[in-house]
């Protein structure tokens, strides 16, 4: 601060014939005392503002999370607490007529069955056997026991008459998901949890993007592929067909 006061010595005969002067060297000394002093401090004012603008954010009920100080447009994952808020954010049908190359696991198959969606760039999709017994007992646990066996059907009948691979897993499978150009820098992939007693408008989600999480997409991509190769290719008889056993339930 003494060169400050050296400032305001040297020019006191000015502060004296011009008040104004005075005034606008005050205001000099004051805006290099305010910014020197947050400089050594690390920039803690400048932090206290964006944890204000942050908790700002928080207490509007922000549905979008991204990492901090990482401006939405540009983060490297996105969390969603349901799927309005996916929703708000990003369109199934858009995601399938936009995509290069798409690959899907599905516990569900509305948007298929009512038609909602076209199938686009769609080349793979996994459903969990319909007649799982596991299956059955997520479905009981939502309410959609006597629906959502249907739906798979349904929906692998659709996708199929489009020239879409479908396989069903013989268990039961906890997140849907969609991974996307996994092999550009383009690529990332979205992972929706599936959890008993969970409705599906209440299923939250995660997108993560290539450039920061490359080996995690990759191990979803791997994951997906041999899930695909250990999986059966649906027909007539195998939807008729019930699994006794598939690995989640004792024989009795």
């Amino acid at each position: 601060m003494g060169f400050i006061l050296d400032l305001l010595k040297a020019n006191l005969d000015a502060v004296v014939a011009a008040p104004w002067a005075f005034a606008l060297i005050l205001g000099i000394a004051v805006f290099i005392a305010y910014k020197f002093a947050d400089w050594h401090r690390g920039g803690t004012l400048s932090n206290l503002k964006e944890e204000n603008r942050q908790l700002k954010e928080i207490k509007s009920e922000k549905t979008v999370t991204t990492l901090p100080n990482v401006p939405a447009s540009a983060s490297p994952f996105h969390f969603f607490p349901n799927r309005a808020a996916m929703g708000q954010f990003r369109k199934l049908g858009d995601v399938l007529r936009e995509s290069e190359s798409i690959k899907m696991i599905v516990v569900g198959a509305s948007a298929f069955v009512e038609g909602q969606l076209t199938v686009g760039n769609l080349k793979k999709v996994i459903f969990p056997h319909p007649r799982s017994p596991s299956l059955q007992l997520y479905a009981e646990s939502i309410g959609d026991s006597s629906l959502l066996r249907g739906k798979i059907e349904t929906a692998t009948d659709y996708l199929i008459s489009k020239g879409v691979e479908v396989k069903w897993y013989p268990h039961m499978i906890n997140h849907a998901v969609i991974i996307a150009n996994h092999d550009r820098q383009s690529g990332w992939v979205q992972w929706e949890s599936v959890l008993p007693y969970v409705p599906f408008p209440s299923r939250p989600s995660v997108i993560v993007y290539k450039p920061t999480f490359e080996p995690l997409i990759s191990a979803i991509n791997d994951s997906f592929d041999k899930m695909f190769g250990s999986s059966n290719t649906p027909t007539p008889y195998s939807k008729g067909e019930v699994v006794p056993h598939d690995g989640y339930l004792r024989e009795t």
